[in-house]
């Protein structure tokens, strides 16, 4: 729900809102590479490219196999 939550926010424009939820998210499941990726992009959009970069590269981490990393 979590997840579902900040991409709600996101799609409305809420970044902070947005930002708070995936953070939310990634404490209870801090392993999801797709929360992780979802932070990353959330994070572009609140002009955090150093955060961006870091959660990008995080996500790739836990799943480096990943076709979208390709």
């Amino acid at each position: 729900p979590r997840l579902q939550r900040a991409l709600v926010l996101e799609r409305g424009g809420n970044i902070p809102g947005a930002s708070a939820a995936i953070a939310q998210a990634i404490a209870r499941e801090p392993r999801n590479a797709q929360l992780w990726l979802t932070a990353s992009r959330i994070a572009a959009e609140a002009n955090q490219p150093d955060k961006a970069l870091s959660d990008y590269n995080h996500a790739k981490s836990l799943d480096p196999t990943s076709t979208i990393f390709q």
